[in-house]
Formats: C-alpha cells, sequence, structure tokens
C-alpha cells in the first residue's frame, strides 16, 4: 500500500471533485440536447399530424375554433413536446414512415394500393 501524504490527499480530492463535476455538467448537458432532439420530433410529429388530419377536423374533434390550434401551434404544441420527451414518450419510426406515406399520398392525390397492388412508377 502506498502512503499518500495529507495535502495530496486533498489535491487529489479536489480535483477529483472537479472532474466529476465537469463531467456531470458534460452528461446533463447531453441528456438537455437530446430530450430536445426529442422533444422537438415529437412536436413535429403532432404538427404533421394536424396537417394531415386538417386543422378544421381536428379542431372540430375537440371542440373548439380552428384558430386555437394556430395559437397552439406557436406555444402550447412545443411545450407538451418537451413534456412528453421528458417523460420519455417516443416517435416512432414506424410511425413516421406511415405518416409521410400518407402525407404523400395527400399531395398526389392517389389512392392507397389494395392488398396485392402497388403503385406505379
Amino acid at each position: 500500500m502506498v502512503l499518500i501524504p495529507a495535502e495530496m490527499r486533498e489535491y487529489n480530492a479536489h480535483k477529483l471533485m472537479r472532474i466529476t463535476s465537469y463531467l456531470l455538467r458534460k452528461y446533463l448537458h447531453m441528456e438537455l440536447t437530446s430530450t430536445r432532439k426529442k422533444a422537438n420530433a415529437i412536436t413535429s410529429n403532432i404538427l404533421n399530424r394536424i396537417a394531415v388530419r386538417g386543422q378544421r377536423k381536428v379542431a372540430d374533434a375537440l371542440g373548439i375554433n380552428e384558430s386555437q390550434i394556430s395559437r397552439w401551434k406557436d406555444s402550447f404544441i412545443p411545450k407538451m413536446g418537451m413534456l412528453l420527451a421528458v417523460l420519455e414518450w417516443g416517435v416512432e419510426d414506424e410511425e413516421l414512415a406511415e405518416l409521410a406515406k400518407k402525407v404523400a399520398r395527400m399531395l398526389t392525390k392517389e389512392k392507397a394500393p389494395k392488398n396485392g397492388e402497388f403503385f406505379e412508377a
């Protein structure tokens, strides 16, 4: 066993605390960045779903005025996106892929294929 002088132990303890503090700040920053990315993805998903269904239809289904949805887009929906990200509610890749297909169909105004049929290129 190696004996370390008291002042050296204090120095090493202080240095270890600084390193630990630095690493913790870095980790928390990475976590916050990750949470923000998730929040942005969730917010985007919600806004895309509103766009696919139509703002008026969503408002009618909620029993509110369409203008309320517009106001929510700027403030409420991003806050809910962050809340859902913090609660670790995820955005599934399959959901996004299906949503992208629906948007593409709407934009091209093609009918969805029936079983065994495919879109022509």
